[in-house]
């Protein structure tokens, strides 16, 4: 039997992703990544109990950490300092502490476990870090810096998932990385994007997404053809399988010459430099699938030759580890088992072989895994 699993994560609707700057100068981005935290340029910063957005200690509270900072500026990390938050309860609320305000409010109160948080990284270094937040914000943990001595900075878990070039994203996706507010709500039309670079593939609302990664320098005209057929032809299977059409053999150029509705089509990002990427993102099922009959006809024609491929696909299993019983498994398994077992043996053959020159040349990979199949027994002598 042939195994697929879709290492699809499913994202929680309520999901959000944040951004979030690691102070002047990206000062503090080392100490983000290398102990899993992110935090707010805030030292000796107390947050009072109960809910921050109604708090009216808060601001005071925020005035003396500044303060704290402007004395460590003066004095040094080796400097013991006080500086009492009482003090400054007449504190005015200017446009720049209402901005921090309500950063300390987003990472500590609004900001809950699950939710995806963006660090950029200087221009220079070119880099956007993805990360998940691994604790809800009633957690309390602590830091240190060495430029404030022993004195502590609240601070949020995260695990980082990844990273990725500024030059592979969006032109709104860097352009948002760049304002700058300590830490704020990403606009929501950029959630899939980043999703993306978190999770390989993911279904998040009515967002399905797959990203096929090109690890290599050699991606041919041929490789992102052999792409675009299965696309079409994923998409076409989709709209049959949600619309219980008749189940025909497949015919690969009557399916991707056929006119279907444009919501089983995907919208494409398309990065071919070494390493690239292909992302197809639908409101339909079309990228998990394509990604699902990809990764087979990579594991089959690395793994077999032409001649024993046809023994191997009659038995085919579609799973998802992540989330074992969701309903995208069941048409996801049709469209892959269709593809596979009613296209002609030939054409099944020859896509294989393209797919494992594609992967041996150009490092063709998609974010599933694939195994299983029987070794073609040794021809007697």
């Amino acid at each position: 039997m042939i195994e697929i699993d879709l290492l699809t994560k499913i994202v929680a609707p309520q999901t959000r992703v944040w951004r979030s700057f690691a102070g002047d100068g990206y000062r503090f981005l080392d100490k983000f990544i290398q102990d899993n935290v992110i935090f707010l340029d805030l030292p000796s910063l107390e947050l009072p109990d109960g809910p921050l957005s109604q708090h009216p200690e808060l601001l005071p509270r925020i005035v003396a950490a500044k303060e704290t900072i402007e004395v460590y500026r003066q004095l040094g990390p080796e400097a013991e300092i006080k500086v009492d938050w009482r003090d400054h309860m007449d504190a005015r609320n200017t446009i720049a502490r209402g901005l921090l305000r309500q950063s300390v409010i987003n990472m500590f109160e609004h900001a809950r476990k699950d939710d995806l948080v963006v660090a950029p990284a200087t221009v220079s270094d070119g880099l956007m870090y993805v990360g998940v937040l691994t604790e809800p914000p009633a957690v309390r943990r602590f830091v240190t810096v060495e430029r404030y001595g022993a004195t502590r900075i609240p601070a949020r878990g995260i695990e980082w998932l990844g990273s990725i070039s500024e030059h592979k994203l969006s032109i709104p996706l860097i352009s948002s990385l760049r304002h700058q507010n300590p830490f704020s709500l990403l606009e929501r039309s950029l959630f899939p994007e980043v999703l993306s670079v978190a999770y390989t593939n993911f279904v998040f609302g009515d967002r399905h997404c797959c990203t096929i990664f090109n690890e290599a320098d050699d991606y041919l005209d041929r490789d992102a053809a052999l792409l675009g057929l299965i696309s079409q032809v994923s998409g076409a299977l989709a709209f049959a399988i949600e619309t219980k059409a008749a189940s025909d053999n497949v015919d690969l150029v009557s399916l991707f010459l056929a006119s279907i509705p444009i919501e089983y089509s995907c919208s494409q990002s398309v990065d071919i430099h070494s390493a690239g990427f292909n992302r197809y993102i639908s409101s339909k099922l079309t990228p998990l699938m394509v990604a699902s009959i990809v990764g087979a006809l990579i594991y089959l024609g690395s793994n077999f030759p032409p001649e024993a491929i046809a023994g191997q696909l009659k038995e085919i299993s579609v799973v998802n580890s992540p989330a074992a019983d969701h309903d995208c498994i069941p048409p996801v398994s049709e469209a892959t088992k269709r593809f596979l077992q009613t296209t002609p043996i030939e054409e099944v053959q020859r896509m294989c072989i393209l797919a494992r020159d594609a992967h041996a040349r150009a490092g063709l990979k998609p974010g599933v895994a694939v195994k299983g199949g029987k070794a073609p027994r040794p021809e007697k002598r």
